[in-house]
């Protein structure tokens, strides 16, 4: 069933979530990324996955420096991505891997 959640992809890529490093699979959104990496916790979050609800904001910068803020669920993951800001719901949906001291809401 898993499998079915993503689109094809070809191999695992790295990125960063608030400076820790994650490989999740090329070729998919951010959103599905989350998935991927917090199957359960982002499956039961409140996410519309249509760019309706907001509530998958995230900031991120890439490789060459540009920096943006967006939606994860519109968002094309990207070798070496550093996620710097995250909305509320992400936060508490990747509970599991983030630091409890961190803050770093939107």
């Amino acid at each position: 069933m898993q499998q079915e959640l993503f689109q094809p992809y070809r191999r695992l890529i790295e990125i960063q979530i608030e400076d820790q490093s994650h490989r999740v699979p090329d070729n998919n959104m951010v959103l599905r990324c989350f998935q991927y990496i917090c199957l359960e916790d982002i499956s039961c979050g409140r996410f519309c996955w249509n760019q309706e609800c907001k509530t998958c904001m995230i900031g991120y910068e890439l490789k060459s420096g540009e920096k943006k803020n967006t939606l994860s669920c519109q968002t094309m993951v990207s070798e070496g991505m550093k996620i710097t800001k995250i909305s509320k719901e992400l936060r508490w949906a990747l509970r599991s891997i983030l630091p409890a001291a961190a803050e770093n809401l939107s």
